[in-house]
């Protein structure tokens, strides 16, 4: 009984095959992939970008700063200090939500401060008080009239306040001067002690009907301010 040769030359076959099969110097063949592509994940790191925790209440904060009124910069102002205290992304974002709102806020609280000086010291004929001085602006035949401290010079001061008359409307078509004069003198009063020369009746309404609020002004007709009390 033979034995083969292993080899050319009857030398041993160096990688262990048989004679009859060529030899893989590269060792066992490689196999296809059973599963997907050949490129991985969708994203790389095989996972999406996420957005950095906080950054959310932060541009949320800064879009409720630009509404501009008092409840959203409210809130606005809380979603921003909870960004900060926290210490997470969108910090920048939530300062300049801060500043915004801070700048806002204030322009309301002047607004509504103003709003109230403004209402408290508007004079009107149904407010008027026998005795105030004023100060008078007039503007399309509109007087518009603001306290002012007697102790300081005024345009002028508050003499008659009442409703009309019949009478009183009869002589107001013709004499204003003579329907204030008469109704002080009936108060008790006395026009030659007033310290201006020109009188000025208004009313809510232009041309008056009985019954109507009116108030009678002294002031001096040269425009010139009434001394201080």
């Amino acid at each position: 009984m033979s034995t083969p040769t292993d080899g050319p030359g009857g030398q041993p076959n160096p990688y262990g095959e048989p004679s009859g099969q060529p030899a893989n110097p590269y060792g066992a063949t490689p196999t296809q992939p059973t599963g997907g592509g050949g490129y991985g994940g969708a994203y790389p790191g095989g996972q999406p970008a996420e957005q950095p925790p906080g950054k959310g209440l932060a541009i949320a904060a800064l879009v409720l700063a630009f509404i501009a009124c008092v409840i959203p910069n409210l809130i606005s102002m809380v979603l921003a200090i909870i960004v900060l205290v926290k210490k997470k992304g969108g910090k920048g974002l939530a300062i300049a939500a801060i500043i915004i709102n801070v700048i806002v806020l204030i322009a309301w609280a002047a607004l509504a401060a103003g709003g109230v000086w403004l209402f408290s010291n508007i004079v009107t004929v149904e407010n008027a008080e026998k005795g105030q001085c004023v100060e008078t602006t007039t503007e399309d035949d509109t007087v518009s009239l603001l306290k002012k401290d007697c102790a300081e010079a005024h345009d002028a001061e508050v003499i008659v306040v009442g409703d009309l008359t019949a009478d009183e409307l009869a002589t107001y078509e013709t004499d204003v001067a003579a329907v204030c004069e008469t109704r002080l003198t009936d108060d008790g009063g006395d026009p030659a002690e007033l310290k201006g020369d020109s009188w000025q009746l208004l009313t809510e309404e232009i041309p008056p009907s009985e019954g109507d609020a009116f108030v009678c002004l002294i002031e001096n007709s040269d425009g010139s301010k009434l001394p201080a009390k």
